[in-house]
């Protein structure tokens, strides 16, 4: 498939991310919050995966714009760490809180003591459980978890596999679980010998677990990873063992630089890619409007009470990188053409 920034644009405008009249605020609002903007506060699960860094980036330029203050937080993949952070914004002063949480009954309980205070709440990416945000802006993880899938057994139909999942924390763990359940585990001739979390999303746990992997199964068909530090574990892994690029088909998500460049020489076999550019400016967007009342957008649906604003995740393999890498992937992410052609894909 051909995918290029103006299919996103296409994308966003269908699922009602924002109408026209919320892409420029009207000039009161805008003179207002220049002059006495929000404070909004964005928790994040750690510094370790590379996309997160880049979400804040994008998200604090967004409401630069309004004249709106963003501050960070990283959770360090660690519930304790979490609510210290988010508890230290609402002590700050923060009008909105956006969180992606780490773990999701602790970012119940955080919802509802934000909610208390008065603060709107937007879950983002990974929703909460025991309580009910005012948005929920992501990606869907269970069709997530299909491209992982679908893509593993069109390379590998048969033969033995292994699972990497995340931690159980996480809302996205059990949504992508949900797609590998339903299908890995009753395709007949596929024969899963390794299944194993990941506690805190930890790469190092990620390489333990693909060590064991291959141990159990020399004859390993294919590597399911949830994510892409995973994926690249699992490939470090696979070289010690002697493996050839391909002779293992590995999953992931994110599609982040060092991946793109595995996929480019042939170890990993694909990536989920969301729009996080467009993700990120959404929730500051959105954020915003919730400071002021106005401009809020269309939800793409509404679930017991909270609305959603749901991307949709990008299959990302070696077919399609080139293309990807020209018209798809946000700026700085930092992969060029002449890295793919060293990698080993040329792009025409």
């Amino acid at each position: 498939m051909t995918i290029s920034r103006k299919w996103l644009l296409g994308l966003a405008c269908s699922l009602g991310v924002f109408a026209n009249n919320a892409l420029a605020a009207d000039t009161s609002t805008s003179q207002a919050n220049t002059e006495a903007g929000a404070l909004i506060g964005f928790v994040l699960p750690t510094q370790e995966v590379v996309r997160y860094p880049h979400e804040f980036a994008w998200f604090e330029a967004e409401l630069a714009k309004y004249g709106d203050k963003a501050i960070v937080g990283y959770a360090n993949s660690n519930a304790t760490t979490m609510t210290n952070v988010a508890q230290n914004m609402f002590q700050q002063g923060i009008k909105v809180l956006v969180i992606d949480p780490v773990d999701a009954v602790a970012g119940g309980i955080l919802t509802k003591q934000a909610q208390a205070l008065g603060i709107k709440v937007v879950t983002y990416d990974t929703d909460v459980t025991g309580a009910t945000p005012d948005w929920w802006v992501g990606r869907s993880g269970v069709q997530l978890g299909y491209q992982h899938v679908d893509s593993a057994l069109a390379a590998k139909p048969c033969g033995n596999y292994a699972i990497i999942r995340g931690d159980k924390g996480y809302t996205n763990y059990h949504l992508i679980s949900e797609a590998y359940d339903a299908k890995l585990l009753k395709t007949e001739c596929v024969n899963v010998v390794f299944d194993a979390d990941s506690q805190g999303w930890v790469t190092s746990a990620a390489m333990k677990n693909a060590e064991a992997a291959i141990q159990k199964s020399a004859d390993v068909a294919a590597i399911v990873c949830m994510w892409d530090n995973c994926a690249q574990a699992a490939v470090q892994a696979l070289k010690i063992a002697g493996k050839k690029p391909g002779e293992v088909y590995v999953t992931g998500t994110d599609s982040s630089p060092q991946s793109m460049l595995l996929i480019a020489a042939g170890w990993q076999g694909m990536s989920s890619f969301t729009p996080i550019h467009d993700m990120a400016v959404a929730a500051a967007k959105l954020a915003h409007s919730l400071t002021t009342g106005k401009d809020l957008p269309k939800p793409t649906s509404v679930q017991d009470g909270k609305s959603l604003l749901e991307l949709k995740p990008i299959l990302v393999n070696r077919e399609n990188l080139c293309d990807f890498t020209k018209n798809v992937a946000p700026e700085g992410w930092g992969i060029s053409l002449d890295q793919l052609a060293e990698a080993g894909l040329k792009c025409e």
